[in-house]
């Protein structure tokens, strides 16, 4: 069968384009799309679209999408964004191919009598993130490791996002993916919430730093006080690791005591105290760049240890606990994290005179309108927030019990300003834009039902995947707390009951081997993930859920045709 290719001029522009915007070599069947009218066996279009597919458009770009399907009717072949590499393989028969590739290392495929070389994962994620890697040459030349954010350090390189909206964003090559990172945990409202950005215009054309206080921060500020359960008093801060060094700064100077107690593998930002870890040959916390006697105040005890816990209690001279209401990692290690150990860490911690920290930097607005403290009920003396604090722009912020957060007062006495008051500054704090965005948005939380749908829609997506799991037989569960959701995988990981994890054992996550391929796959096929799950918004809905899951069945598909799974 014999058909003409190319006569129709927008139709070799489209497809210059798409040739263009992939980067790629592709063969010269395909190309003759972009170039004078010539006539071309059927069976070499086909050969040169399934090449095209898989090098392309696993997800074409959207830019494009008005003139794909009349690129599809004139090969008479369908380009989708449905996974490629079962279509190539069904398409590609007995056919022979020896395709040229432009793959960072990449050899070429060679050709068999059983059919073409499939491309592997991580050589499909290099062709079709060529926009990704050409900003991520430039970084390697301004930032360490070429990334402003450990948690973005990917190999071989970060996709770069152009623009988001809802539930979804799409990179610089026009890859589309249902985005599970939100803004690092902020934005439980979804990208774009057109409120939020309207309040934020609203904010910017007031002026970006009034260098005065300002009618926003006082009313984002009451409205902190009405939806958090212990907030007396509030103080504003840039981001949440500034909001849990002032939380421990401030009870060290309210009780006169110097130790802290965290849990191990707690996060709690970047700063010295926090950042300090055990190690298995050293019982005492270290951490690289602060100085050892620095930990000398630190006490490092494992989670759902309520022994060790009154034992380091006993002396009555710890200023603060500190921990994450849902476990480690916003739920990733959850063992001995629930709501009976809170409850009698609570109750210890006021034995002893110590104050309760609940670090709901994550957790806050999101596990419902009050956070962790609402829905379990438990009442710290202090709690720390920021992310959807601040309706996605940067904010944070200490809220508690009053008299401690007067330590932060000016008052009319030299003495108490001079040797007993915690002093605070922070050119940001309660920045205008900051302030209308967190307003708006925790006014929508507040009333809106915002975190039952975002709730709703992660346990959906975990009874699914793990429906998906038991089907297929891939060795791994989901599991969830509220929103934030994460993936076993690579063992016989326990299911749980119904969303959340009741396990004996602590889940082992994703090993190291795994987690690359696994992240390169999803990339692949339209998802991106927050470590091995993700953080949900009530902006997603049924589609996402759905593309979701097939893109891990096409995932766990890819991974065992590596024979990386089993």
């Amino acid at each position: 069968m014999v058909c003409t290719l190319g006569q129709d001029a927008d139709l070799r522009h489209e497809t210059h384009r798409l040739h263009e915007v992939a980067e790629l070599e592709l063969p010269h069947d395909l190309v003759a799309l972009a170039r004078p009218p010539v006539e071309v066996a059927q069976q070499s279009v086909d050969i040169g679209a399934r090449h095209f597919l898989r090098h392309c458009t696993l997800r074409p770009p959207n830019l494009l999408a008005p003139n794909v399907e009349r690129i599809e009717a004139s090969v008479g072949w369908q380009i989708s964004a449905k996974s490629g590499r079962e279509r190539l393989r069904a398409r590609a028969g007995a056919a022979t191919l020896r395709p040229c590739r432009r793959v960072c290392g990449a050899a070429e495929a060679k050709s068999t009598d059983e059919g073409p070389d499939v491309p592997t994962i991580l050589e499909t994620f290099e062709a079709t993130h060529a926009g990704s890697r050409r900003f991520a040459d430039r970084a390697r030349q301004v930032f360490p490791s070429g990334v402003t954010h450990d948690a973005r350090a990917h190999e071989p390189w970060p996709i770069y996002v152009e623009r988001a909206q809802g539930a979804r964003k799409w990179d610089v090559d026009g890859n589309e993916y249902v985005d599970y990172i939100g803004g690092h945990g902020a934005l439980l409202l979804g990208h774009n919430r057109p409120e939020v950005m309207e309040a934020v215009r609203g904010a910017l054309e007031r002026g970006t730093h009034l260098g005065s206080s300002h009618d926003l921060e006082v009313e984002w500020g009451e409205q902190v006080l009405k939806m958090v359960p212990c907030a007396e008093r509030v103080r504003f801060t840039s981001s949440g690791t500034e909001a849990t060094m002032m939380a421990l700064r401030l009870a060290r100077a309210f009780t006169g005591r110097e130790k802290v107690i965290k849990l191990a593998e707690h996060f709690h930002g970047w700063h010295d105290i926090v950042v300090g870890r055990l190690r298995e040959d050293d019982p005492h916390p270290y951490s690289v760049g602060v100085p050892r006697g620095f930990y000398e105040s630190l006490i490092v005890l494992q989670p759902g240890d309520t022994d060790a816990l009154r034992e380091a209690l006993s002396g009555r001279d710890v200023a603060a606990m500190i921990l994450e209401p849902t476990g480690a990692h916003w739920g990733t290690h959850p063992s001995g994290m629930d709501a009976d150990y809170l409850r009698e860490a609570r109750r210890l911690t006021e034995e002893a005179g110590t104050l309760l920290v609940m670090d709901e930097v994550i957790t806050g607005f999101r596990m419902a309108p009050g956070g962790a403290q609402e829905r379990w009920g438990v009442m710290p003396d202090l709690s720390t927030h920021a992310k959807i604090l601040a309706g996605g722009l940067p904010g944070g912020c200490v809220t508690g019990r009053a008299e401690v957060i007067s330590m932060l007062e000016i008052r009319e006495d030299i003495e108490w300003n001079s040797k007993r008051r915690v002093s605070h500054q922070g050119t940001f704090n309660a920045n205008p834009a900051s302030a209308a965005a967190g307003l708006t948005a925790l006014r929508l939380i507040e009333t809106g039902g915002e975190t039952d749908r975002a709730d709703a829609a992660t346990a959906q997506l975990v009874r699914e995947l793990n429906a998906m799991f038991q089907a297929e037989s891939v060795p791994g569960s989901a599991f969830a707390v509220s929103s934030m959701w994460h993936t076993n995988l690579g063992y016989d990981a326990p299911r749980p009951g119904d969303v959340e994890w009741d396990a004996a054992e602590e889940p082992r996550g994703v090993p190291d081997e795994l987690l690359r391929p696994l992240r390169w796959a999803l990339f692949n096929h339209g998802v991106d993930l927050m470590g091995t799950g993700g953080m949900v918004s009530s902006a997603h809905g049924e589609r996402d859920i759905t593309d979701t899951v097939q893109a891990f069945r096409s995932a766990v598909d890819d991974l065992r045709a590596e024979e990386l799974l089993d």
